[in-house]
């Protein structure tokens, strides 16, 4: 189900974007691609994401995730690297998105590891 909102909402943002090349048989494939060229990089963009946006405008999280692409993940799409130029935006959000699941996974297997202590159960120190 989530697959679906996703894909709706990536729908949406791309026919709101000017320009944008979209054909609905390539994008899985391109994404798919997308994801696989990122996935060693998204523990440190989680990480960096969850810094430089918190508390703030965001601007600093553009600026990184713009360097990022452009010094890392560019040069590694050979054929594709024009298609993502062209839809520079929608790769942007789509990579946002991406990186922000990432996120929110680690902040729960966080939460999972930690043990529960009740703060008023002493039973065990006699």
């Amino acid at each position: 189900m989530q697959h679906r909102v996703m894909g709706a909402f990536k729908q949406v943002v791309g026919f709101l974007v000017q320009g944008i090349d979209f054909q609905s048989e390539g994008w899985p494939a391109f994404e798919a691609e997308m994801r696989e060229l990122i996935a060693p990089h998204l523990p440190v963009l989680a990480h960096r994401r969850a810094k430089l946006l918190d508390g703030s405008d965001g601007s600093r999280w553009s600026e990184e995730l713009e360097t990022f692409m452009r010094k890392s993940l560019w040069p590694l799409l050979g054929d594709e690297r024009e298609y993502a130029d062209r839809n520079r935006t929608f790769v942007t959000l789509m990579l946002d998105i991406a990186i922000a699941e990432e996120q929110r996974r680690t902040q729960a297997a966080r939460r999972d590891s930690l043990p529960f202590v009740r703060s008023f159960d002493a039973s065990w120190a006699s």
